[in-house]
């Protein structure tokens, strides 16, 4: 007999599907998405056989896209974040915003947006007040929090909002949503990079490293010094620590 799921969602701007890696654990079957990038298109379809991303958001119909109990959308972030250009609701950053067309057409029982932590201190909080107000009036509650990824059994420094939209209807059913309680152990980077049998990024030579002494944050990253030109970008991280990446 085949599988019933216990629910089906949808990916926007899928990635390489990690939101449909989660929800594949927790028993959900990936009803389909879209993502720009043919390369982490490729590696989304190899993680769920049967399912073909379609690609560039604006060139879909909103109504042709199959529905689902959970839309997810981890819209791209370079418009917002303090490594990027920070431009905020540019061509780019407003694609944060117009996937909400999704949930006024299709109406999921809950819609999940993930975004870099600076989205909610642009504008002094102006950007994420305007979007939570488009996303309740599409019919929905949304309740939003920056989650840090050290604090959910992960072995990176990653500060996250993340936004869940609950439809107004299965609220009333199912009552509120409440985001899990952080935990405090820390998983060391070894713990994933250690197993790795294959390197593919840039080999330094050893005359291109500057040791310093260790330095250990708070965040959990432990600096152990840099490679040439030694500029923003080249700092070199202990494994005994946490994997870093940008808000």
């Amino acid at each position: 007999m085949d599988r019933i799921p216990r629910f089906t969602h949808y990916s926007g701007f899928a990635g390489v599907g990690a939101f449909a890696a989660a929800f594949k654990h927790l028993g959900g079957d990936c009803g389909g998405g879209f993502e720009w990038c043919p390369k982490a298109t490729a590696v989304f379809e190899r993680l769920n056989p049967g399912v073909r991303l379609q690609g560039d958001f604006r060139s879909l119909l909103v109504q042709d896209l199959p529905a689902c109990d959970i839309y997810d959308g981890g819209a791209p972030c370079q418009s917002y974040s303090v490594a990027g250009c920070k431009a905020g609701r540019d061509r780019r950053g407003d694609l944060m915003f117009e996937q909400l067309a999704y949930l006024r057409h299709h109406q999921p029982m809950v819609g999940v947006f993930e975004q870099v932590s600076n989205f909610a201190l642009f504008e002094g909080g102006g950007l994420l007040r305007q979007f939570i107000a488009e996303v309740e009036s599409a019919g929905y509650l949304a309740t939003h929090q920056v989650l840090e990824a050290k604090h959910y059994d992960a072995c990176q420094h990653r500060e996250r909002l993340v936004v869940v939209a609950v439809r107004l209807d299965v609220r009333r059913s199912c009552g509120g949503f409440t985001f899990p309680a952080p935990v405090t152990g820390l998983r060391p980077a070894k713990s994933v990079l250690s197993p790795l049998f294959k390197y593919e990024g840039k080999r330094f030579a050893a005359g291109e490293f500057e040791a310093c002494d260790p330095v250990h944050y708070d965040s959990g990253l432990i600096k152990v010094g840099s490679v040439s030109p030694h500029m923003r970008g080249c700092t070199v991280w202990s494994d005994e620590g946490l994997l870093p990446t940008q808000k």
